[in-house]
């Protein structure tokens, strides 16, 4: 599972004091004017994105750079605009990387470039970019999720299962949604290790945090099947059913007629 852009964005779009280290600022003087107004339009610019409008919240942002260009975080929501089409991400990059120019510590822009990058499964430049958030904030859970899900990808499924189980023993305050998360993620590096009981473990705490996720509920399924707890996976096969869920005729297959499943890939 990734810790997706468009739900921190929501979140963390916010308006920033002028970054005095950057090596991309353009060589002009924003009058005090220009800048308050290039912050109202930023706060204009958030207010639409949450409304869903975001053909208008893109508008303000670009009105907001056009005022003051020196702003990492009006960039940095550009690009997250961009993500929001889906299918605009590439040309997201150029705004999150314009943003890092700007803030070379900017530390969520460097965490939404990196999942632009994951998506378009650009692996290695993702896992670098990963990594970098986790040296300027080793508390950036959303970046230690993704680039687990980034060895996971690479079929590093190890070097995933050290790094998620070692934040999650670590981090005992982790809020229930990013521990699902990560818990997802863990559950399925052991299962490619074939540390089923391990894998069990992870998809069954992650399900009673996430209860109505359908994906979690047939990894954990499809898991119970592997250690022989067809009561379990049978239960879980119900919870498919009354949500009319396409997975649970998948489980039905695996519970009656003996078809092999594997987990669906984060």
């Amino acid at each position: 599972m990734r810790l997706s852009i468009l739900l921190l964005c929501i979140v963390t779009l916010a308006t920033s004091s002028l970054s005095q280290e950057t090596s991309c600022r353009d060589d002009l003087t924003v009058s005090s004017v220009d800048a308050a107004r290039a912050i109202r339009l930023n706060q204009e610019g958030i207010k639409l994105f949450i409304e869903n409008k975001p053909a208008l919240a893109l508008k303000a942002f670009e009105d907001s750079v056009k005022l003051d260009p020196s702003n990492e975080v009006v960039w940095s929501n550009i690009g997250s605009i961009y993500v929001a089409g889906s299918n605009s991400i590439e040309k997201s990059i150029m705004f999150f990387e314009r943003a890092i120019c700007i803030n070379p510590k900017y530390v969520r822009g460097y965490y939404f470039l990196g999942t632009a990058y994951l998506d378009l499964k650009r692996y290695e430049d993702a896992e670098k970019l990963f990594k970098r958030v986790i040296e300027l904030d080793e508390a950036h859970l959303g970046a230690v999720n993704n680039l687990g899900l980034t060895y996971l990808r690479q079929k590093r499924f190890e070097e995933a299962r050290t790094l998620l189980s070692e934040k999650i023993r670590g981090r005992p305050e982790i809020d229930p949604e990013t521990l699902s998360y990560l818990l997802s993620n863990l559950g399925a590096a052991n299962y490619y290790l074939k540390q089923f009981s391990d894998s069990f473990d992870a998809y069954s705490l992650c399900h009673q945090l996430v209860p109505n996720d359908t994906n979690i509920a047939f990894n954990l399924a499809v898991v119970s099947l592997k250690l022989n707890r067809r009561d379990s996976a049978l239960r879980l096969y119900k919870t498919l059913q009354s949500s009319n869920s396409v997975l649970a005729k998948r489980l039905f297959n695996g519970l009656f007629s003996s078809k092999i499943l594997e987990i669906e890939i984060p």
